[in-house]
């Protein structure tokens, strides 16, 4: 092989290993989803970005092209200038001034909130009981869900011997559960089989329905407990949750009003109209 001959070999095996290396680096890892300049949008990212509230009806491809659009309208907004004129400045300061008196306000509210007292709860809800009746029919009710037939035949028969609780006991752990509902109190319209709510609408309370299936091979057994009418008010157990909403809505309207007023004070306020 004449020394020319050699360079080419040579020349060659170097260029096949600097387009290797080369693809390598331009390769991208597979837990990211996408890349914009020197920002990447990882699968970690994308799972966050699909719980806000925004992008909760929204399909991954659509998630993943509102970010790549938003970061790449950015970095073209750098370019022309748009960050160092005054108008974005003012709105980033405002921007932050919001933030940060959000901030301030969600630490000082839910250390109300840390420190619940359960029996000034139950008081708020015997003291304001007028005010607490739902607008909705509601039910109190359990629900066992199997994946085979004959487990759920054998639930309900030993359902029907025994209680809720020690007949659940009897057929924990089962493979074919589905599910186990305990007490849930719901409104009529946050039901969504529909199959649950005929039944539910059809059963006495302390009765316990037939098995039926809300999809193939999905096997259920409902037990209702209680029925709430329009304009009733239900037992504190069943809406805690909405008592403890309104008595901390009270509680923090009465804070932040106090706060307001101590703030005048320390920071001298004067309205001059």
């Amino acid at each position: 092989m004449t020394g020319y001959q050699k360079h080419i070999v040579i020349s060659l095996i170097l260029l096949f290993i600097l387009a290797v290396f080369g693809c390598k680096e331009k390769e991208i890892p597979p837990t990211i989803v996408a890349k914009v300049g020197d920002r990447v949008l990882t699968e970690e990212n994308l799972d966050s970005l699909l719980l806000f509230t925004n992008n909760k009806n929204k399909y991954k491809e659509e998630v993943v092209r509102d970010w790549v659009d938003s970061e790449i309208l950015q970095l073209e907004s750098r370019e022309k200038g748009i960050f160092a004129t005054q108008e974005y400045l003012e709105l980033v300061n405002e921007s932050n001034k919001r933030i940060a008196i959000a901030l301030y306000l969600r630490q000082l509210l839910n250390e109300q909130e840390n420190n619940m007292d359960e029996v000034v709860l139950r008081n708020y809800y015997e003291q304001n009981k007028d005010e607490l009746y739902i607008s909705n029919k509601a039910f109190v009710f359990n629900r066992a869900s199997f994946s085979d037939e004959t487990k759920a035949i054998q639930f309900r028969s030993t359902l029907i011997e025994s209680d809720w609780n020690k007949t659940v006991n009897v057929f924990s752990g089962d493979k074919s559960i589905v599910e186990f509902t305990t007490e849930k109190f719901s409104y009529d319209y946050q039901i969504i089989s529909n199959q649950v709510r005929i039944v539910l609408n059809n059963l006495e309370e302390s009765e316990t329905s037939i098995i039926f299936e809300t999809q193939p091979g999905n096997f259920n057994i409902v037990q209702l407990i209680r029925v709430f009418d329009p304009n009733s008010i239900p037992d504190y157990e069943y809406i805690k949750d909405y008592v403890k909403q309104r008595y901390f809505a009270m509680i923090n309207s009465q804070k932040y009003d106090e706060l307001i007023q101590d703030l005048y004070s320390k920071y001298d306020v004067i309205i001059n109209r």
